[in-house]
């Protein structure tokens, strides 16, 4: 796990005892859908008329993500968890080695926490906006 995945270039799993849980990377590996083409709809013509770009461009696009966070105790895993939040405030880079990629997202909204009966554990779902997928870094 340490060496997988970094927010901002932290290593979330040695800083903050967590990693990207299943579903995450099939989401991240989603290409991006095309920018909607430009249609004339005039009535003075039959069906549409569309006018296509040389290249057509990607959209930007939302991304969930879920991330299993834990700790060696409910003291540990309340400050991983609040380190976690307090990293994906602002820009956020994230660095997926498996992916060979570094996505450029903000936050748009937390979906879901499910903890622990203990509390030393939960899976957080945080939903991210990806403003320009083209923006992406190959590692």
């Amino acid at each position: 796990m340490t060496g997988e995945c970094f927010i901002n270039n932290v290593d979330i799993w040695t800083t903050y005892g967590c990693s990207l849980s299943e579903g995450s990377y099939e989401n991240l590996l989603l290409p991006a859908s095309p920018k909607e083409l430009t249609e004339n709809k005039s009535p003075n013509n039959n069906g549409k008329d569309i006018i296509m770009p040389v290249s057509r461009k990607v959209d930007e696009r939302d991304i969930q993500v879920t991330f299993d966070v834990s700790g060696t105790s409910r003291a540990n895993y309340i400050s991983n968890l609040n380190g976690l939040l307090s990293a994906l405030s602002g820009a956020v880079a994230l660095k997926v080695i498996s992916l060979s990629t570094v996505y450029n997202l903000t936050v748009k909204s937390y979906v879901s926490l499910s903890a622990s009966v203990g509390l030393t554990s939960c899976l957080l779902v945080v939903r991210f906006n990806e403003p320009n997928p083209a923006n992406r870094t190959a590692l």
